[in-house]
């Protein structure tokens, strides 16, 4: 499927978030430190990774799928 990221200046109580229209799914993170920016898209693409029906929860298959994101960000040479 197809993934828009985009960045913004301030989304209100998160630092990110995603969501799914037609077929494509969407996130945006909140401008800040390089660092947070980079944790951030790996949370939310581990939520794409594991969306079951629209349901974005911090599940255990959802924990799995970050530390897979969470690899490709930091530690991928």
């Amino acid at each position: 499927m197809p993934v828009s990221i985009r960045t913004k200046k301030d989304i209100p109580g998160k630092l990110g978030h995603c969501w799914k229209r037609g077929d494509k799914f969407y996130i945006e993170i909140a401008q800040g430190c390089q660092d947070c920016m980079y944790h951030t898209l790996a949370h939310e693409f581990a939520h794409l990774f594991d969306w079951h029906d629209g349901v974005k929860e911090h599940s255990e298959s959802w924990g799995c799928w970050f530390a897979r994101a969470y690899q490709v960000v930091y530690e991928t040479e």
